[in-house]
């Protein structure tokens, strides 16, 4: 075995020693001594072999330890740093926002001289007689509901306000019968909508049904409309449920079109 190899193997034997070996000796592939016969030369490749490891490893950790301290040294210069900006930061702001003496003198001058005009005003009031305001009542234009739809007929966008006037002012016994019903109200709602609003009766024994409703046609639609319904609750299938059956209406226009209560 060439000297280099013997020395890596005593360089070995110093790291593991260094490291807190604890193996045997005698069977450790790390002792020199079972590699070479002569023990001078064992002893000298050991020795020489350990010193060069401590003075090695010594030189690694002096190096870290330097490095360590100039990390150290560049942190604390950094710190320093930041401290110093935040410092002068705070120093600055201090002196835009704090006002100087002057003008704390002339802020409570100002106040001051508010408050005696408060006061002054103050006085002069409870001196003068009270003098209460005349409130002149603004007169509201009523609009004539009634009118409006008489002047707009025939318009679908009016079903709920016809419904709507018809909710609130109510509906007359029209045909003198000495009931208000179904008729009375169909009769008022064409009165109201126009001419357009054609009087339907739908008779169906088999659902007991007998009423009579309005039908409107606007753009090739069919609206069928319940006029003792609401401004959002009026179509016939909607209230009636299956009980309507469009297929029973007959239109009654031309016997009760043209007629007008008193």
């Amino acid at each position: 075995m060439q000297s280099n190899e013997l020395y890596q193997i005593a360089y070995r034997c110093a790291e593991q020693n260094n490291a807190g070996c604890a193996q045997d000796c005698v069977q450790c592939q790390y002792n020199i001594y079972n590699y070479v016969s002569d023990v001078r030369e064992a002893s000298l490749l050991k020795a020489t072999a350990t010193t060069d490891f401590h003075r090695i490893f010594t030189a690694d950790c002096i190096r870290e330890a330097e490095d360590n301290a100039s990390n150290r040294r560049t942190w604390i210069m950094c710190i320093v740093i930041i401290a110093f900006v935040i410092l002068c930061l705070m120093q600055c702001v201090r002196m835009v926002y704090t006002p100087g003496e002057e003008s704390v003198r002339e802020f409570r001058a100002e106040e001051q001289a508010k408050a005696a005009a408060a006061a002054l005003a103050y006085q002069q009031a409870q001196k003068q007689p009270v003098v209460k305001p005349v409130v002149q009542q603004q007169v509201r234009s009523n609009v004539d509901e009634r009118t409006y739809l008489r002047e707009n007929q025939n318009k679908p966008e009016n079903i709920n306000r016809v419904l709507a006037y018809m909710n609130k002012h109510g509906v007359k016994d029209r045909n003198s019968d000495g009931k208000v019903n179904c008729i009375d109200y169909s009769v008022t709602f064409r009165e109201l909508y126009g001419s357009q609003a054609e009087l339907i009766i739908n008779v169906n024994n088999a659902t007991n049904f007998n009423h009579m409703f309005i039908q409107l046609r606007h753009n090739g639609k069919v609206i069928d409309v319940e006029p003792q319904g609401t401004p959002d609750r009026y179509a016939m299938n909607l209230v009636w449920g299956m009980r309507y059956n469009r297929a029973f209406n007959r239109n009654a226009t031309s016997g009760w079109g043209g007629w007008v209560g008193p």
